[in-house]
């Protein structure tokens, strides 16, 4: 039993521990995107003046939207927000479609641990030849230090899908579709949202 309740501790923590990053992610793609479009405006308030736009906008705009994709990729995986083909997971035994599930995520979890691992050792040479970007000429490492975070992330994140659908499948639980997931979640944390609203201004009459 103390074993038990020493695995939901941890479960518990790594749970608070992933929202919080994802919270953090969250935030940095959101200020990435919007420092992109005030940009891309005010470079094109330059043109409309007839006024030579900023030189480094394109490539910039590129490393940006490179890196705030894979981020969003990333925190997609965690949440179950990529488009799946699940027709025949569902159609399948419960069980059995775990498994195929736990399998599929097993698969991108190698791949791309795979990708990381050679974007790590890329990093590393770009670091060693001091590589500059074209147009801006600052180091590029920095922005394949994202890059590599990103795709890492992900490997890390289907493997943890792949040990939920593992557990799943030893339950016997009922395998509902992604999008029927997502909504099970938002509906969830609506409830939980207007609780402590409710709790909230129970308090304050109180």
């Amino acid at each position: 039993m103390s074993r038990f309740k020493k695995a939901s501790s941890i479960i518990k923590a790594y749970n608070r521990f992933s929202d919080i990053v994802s919270t953090i992610e969250e935030y940095f793609i959101t200020i990435l995107t919007l420092a992109f479009g005030l940009i891309l405006i005010y470079n094109l308030a330059l043109r409309a003046l007839k006024i030579q736009g900023l030189i480094w906008n394109e490539e910039f705009s590129r490393y940006m939207l490179v890196i705030t994709t894979l981020i969003g990729c990333s925190i997609a995986v965690k949440n179950k927000g990529h488009m799946v083909m699940d027709t025949l997971v569902t159609a399948l035994p419960i069980r059995i479609g775990h498994v195929l599930r736990a399998i599929g995520y097993l698969i991108c979890s190698v791949l791309y641990l795979y990708l990381g691992i050679y974007a790590y050792k890329w990093t590393g040479k770009l670091i060693a030849m001091n590589r500059k970007s074209e147009s801006i000429n600052i180091p590029l490492w920095p922005v394949w230090v994202f890059v590599t975070y990103a795709i890492l992330t992900m490997g890390w994140r289907y493997f943890v899908q792949m040990l939920k659908s593992i557990n799943a499948a030893s339950r016997g639980e009922k395998i509902i579709s992604e999008q029927e997931a997502q909504i099970a979640a938002s509906l969830e944390e609506e409830a939980a949202r207007k609780k402590a609203i409710a709790d909230k201004q129970g308090g304050n009459v109180k």
